[in-house]
């Protein structure tokens, strides 16, 4: 049998020690771990990288295989590639790993934002229909939570309250800022002209003009949502989370701006919490299962190991009358099973073997070993006595 194979068998043959022996202190170890891996799924997720991940992982596995196969050629094709894998790693994903850590830096800073009201989303909603109806073009951006601050450009500050003249005069053609994006907030127009960064994905917007590269553009690196209204088709698409869809429908634009709002801004958190948990719970379940697979792969302090002690062999409840001649074995060799960092803590000067002389006899006399007649930590246990039972000469005393 491969010495890599039975290096997992070995570790299967374990687990269930593992999982009955886990500490609290670990078990928060593994929980911090599987919460980073489930935001990480949901990155992955959200971004769409799921090939170049799942492309990356079979380099991986493969890499793995030639090591424990021992394929030479296969090895030394793919070594100098492991070496710098991190620095390759980070310029393949350099755009998706800032987005990453600045997701990591919003969790628990949620943003604070006012609802939007019915009323002011009517006038939003009438404003589109306006545009689409006299072929007005319009970029209307509603952030998630999400800061935007670094991905735009210019832009002029208005904190101005949301309008039907207002939003009409903006994206009027003699307005200097009408080719320019509007950002609300808080219930307000916060800025207006505001530059957007262009779409990377030229083939999803190679029917469209400036204005839905730009939409798309801001919806690659960010959780927000933009409105576009064509200014040659008089249609309307909204960009999100990487997509850009086109709708016929404004009431279907409505319904879908006011999902966006709720999810980002729910009322009830906890309920919106419940939802997202609910929602997501198998890849979190998913995410907990690799947590612990890491660690019980890769930290051998956690790993059971087998150690083997000799014990010494005492005797209890002997009369006084009565004296212990001779026993054989005097010692015996027990071998305990525990985690490494556990064994750490054993003295084995306290590991003793106690045996119960009940029924005292003159002569010789046989005593089985058990189990409760070890005395050891509860960290270990023992698993192996290389004596089944002592034979004691029992004398009685002049």
């Amino acid at each position: 049998m491969p010495m890599w194979l039975e290096f997992y068998q070995n570790k299967l043959a374990n687990i269930s020690e593992f999982f009955s022996g886990i500490s609290l202190k670990e078990l928060l170890d593994i929980l911090i771990i599987a919460f980073f891996i489930y935001l990480i799924f949901l990155f992955i997720k959200k971004t769409r990288s799921t090939l170049i991940i799942l492309g990356i992982l079979i380099l991986f596995l493969i890499y793995e295989a030639s090591i424990n196969l021992d394929l030479p050629l296969t090895k030394a094709v793919f070594k100098p590639f492991a070496g710098i894998f991190l620095i390759i790693l980070v310029v393949i994903f350099q755009k998706e790993l800032r987005r990453f850590l600045s997701i990591i830096g919003t969790i628990g800073f949620k943003r604070a934002a006012l609802p939007i009201t019915e009323q002011t989303l009517k006038t939003i909603i009438q404003a589109i229909e306006y545009f689409t109806q006299h072929r007005l073009g319009a970029l209307i951006v509603f952030p998630g939570q999400e800061p935007l601050e670094r991905h735009l450009e210019g832009g002029v500050i208005l904190n101005g309250e949301i309008s039907l003249p207002l939003l009409l005069s903006i994206f009027d053609e003699s307005s200097p800022g009408h080719d320019g994006a509007i950002i609300i907030e808080n219930n307000i127009i916060k800025k207006f002209a505001v530059h957007l960064p262009l779409a990377e994905d030229i083939e999803a917007v190679k029917k469209f003009g400036t204005r839905h590269r730009a939409g798309l553009g801001l919806a690659e690196v960010s959780d927000a949502l933009v409105v576009i209204v064509s200014q040659e088709k008089g249609n309307v698409s909204i960009a999100y989370n990487k997509k850009l869809t086109s709708y016929n429908d404004i009431e279907e634009v409505k319904k879908i701006i006011q999902q966006f709002l709720e999810e980002k801004f729910p009322e009830q958190k906890i309920e919106f919490y419940k939802k997202t948990l609910k929602k997501n719970l198998k890849l979190f379940l998913l995410s907990l299962v690799i947590s612990f697979f890491f660690w019980w792969l890769f930290f051998p302090q956690i790993a059971f190991v087998q150690k083997q002690f000799i014990v010494p062999v005492q005797f209890k409840n002997l009369p006084q009358n009565y004296v212990i001649s001779k026993f054989s074995p005097t010692e015996v060799k027990v071998t305990f099973s525990g985690r490494e960092s556990d064994f750490k803590l054993v003295n084995p000067q306290e590991l003793r073997i106690n045996l119960t002389i009940s029924e005292p006899k003159i002569g010789w006399q046989t005593l089985k070993i058990e189990k409760d007649d070890i005395n050891y930590p509860p960290e270990i246990s023992p698993v192996k006595i290389s004596a089944e039972k002592v034979d004691v000469l029992i004398s009685k005393t002049p």
